[in-house]
């Protein structure tokens, strides 16, 4: 199946790996888990590890990341590191809304944190939009209800979010119904290239957002979910590129039969009215020189 693409897509994905089931902590750029497993503050490394918690080791330290059950069935965004660094934060978002952690990159140096959340509520205080203001989408949108995503980066030393001149350095990741309204999109795989920008892979539904956080023009063969890319400068402000795979169905059509042929020839080859098949003006004037050559040589033997 053929791809189009809006424009080309820039990611450029380093190691990943999966941490479930409470195995050992992995040694790659970025691990993913949908399904975030449940922890909480009060845990140790070994409980962490046991509930099937997502681990990266870097630098010494090993990070996790998951959902602590708040309540009923409210969930919250959690982190924890243990060994070089020690710390565990899961007051990242304390309201109504259900948030998860779902994905960590480590490289450069640098922490990355992605959590899903399904709204936004009230107060702000105890909401993601605060580490969000300054970022390339600052909100969830309108509506409640689809999962986005949100990207943050976070200090390894504090596991709180980065801050630098006074912003914090996180990002709203979404797509957006026809309506206006939010619709999901969930990142599968993030990376740093060799500029220190930060790229995205994310499955997404109607519609994905460009550069200019308006919805991407896919044409009406458009087929969601979408592979969605985009790249982020490392402070999360900007997006710089933004692109999706989308299928052609059409591509895969059988190409149309050929017109029915006339003079009784071979059925499927194109032929003139009096059954000699066209071969094209070069094919006529190699016929006719053949022809003439033909007539001189009778004339001679005469």
């Amino acid at each position: 199946m053929q791809k189009r693409e809006f424009p080309r897509r820039l990611i450029g994905l380093g190691a990943m790996a999966l941490l479930v089931g409470g195995g050992q902590p992995l040694q790659a750029a970025s691990v993913f888990n949908a399904s975030a497993a449940n922890f909480s503050c009060a845990d140790d490394e070994a409980a962490v590890i046991a509930s099937g918690a997502i681990g990266l080791s870097a630098g010494g330290a090993t990070y996790y990341t998951g959902l602590h059950q708040a309540g009923g069935d409210n969930q919250n965004p959690v982190a924890a590191a243990f060994g070089a660094q020690s710390w565990c934060v899961d007051d990242y978002e304390t309201t109504g809304a259900d948030g998860r952690g779902e994905g960590l990159l480590s490289d450069q140096g640098r922490l990355y944190a992605v959590f899903s959340i399904d709204g936004a509520e009230n107060p702000t205080e105890q909401d993601l939009r605060r580490f969000t203001a300054d970022g390339w989408l600052s909100s969830y949108g309108s509506g409640g209800g689809p999962r986005v995503s949100v990207v943050l980066r976070l200090d390894p030393a504090s596991g709180r979010v980065w801050q630098q001149d006074g912003a914090y350095q996180g990002t709203y990741l979404l797509s957006r119904l026809s309506s206006g309204e939010t619709n999901t999109l969930e990142v599968k795989a993030l990376a740093l290239n060799a500029a220190g920008e930060l790229e995205v892979d994310a499955q997404a539904y109607f519609t994905p957002l460009g550069v200019n956080g308006q919805p991407l023009e896919l044409g009406a063969d458009a087929e969601s979910p979408f592979d969605y890319s985009v790249r982020l400068s490392g402070d999360l402000q900007t997006a710089l590129a933004a692109s999706v795979d989308t299928p052609c169905p059409e591509c895969d059509d059988p190409p149309p039969p050929l017109p029915p042929t006339t003079g009784g020839t071979t059925p499927g080859v194109y032929s003139s009215p009096v059954g000699v098949p066209a071969l094209g003006l070069w094919g006529l004037g190699l016929l006719t020189g053949l022809l003439g050559l033909l007539g001189m040589g009778l004339r001679r033997t005469r």
